[in-house]
């Protein structure tokens, strides 16, 4: 909870990550070939500075900014 974080999350094929952002800051791209479930809260942001990819995408997307980048959500190209 109130958090920056900047920098790349690298989740290979054989790991699972559940990131739940609150009221926090993401600057930086996940890059996915395993499973991501994200949420969000409306205090939260992301900041894509690479195309990225998430398994799931739940809660507040409001504060998504992709920055002119692509982002998946189970292989579909999320539009905001």
């Amino acid at each position: 909870k109130d958090q920056v974080l900047e920098g790349n999350i690298t989740v290979d094929k054989i790991s699972t990550l559940e990131l739940n952002l609150t009221a926090s800051t993401l600057n930086g791209a996940i890059l996915n070939e395993g499973k991501v479930d994200l949420t969000m809260d409306a205090g939260s942001k992301w900041i894509l500075t690479a195309d990225s990819s998430v398994s799931s995408l739940s809660g507040d997307t409001s504060g998504i900014d992709l920055n002119g980048y692509k982002l998946l959500v189970g292989g579909q190209e999320y539009k905001g």
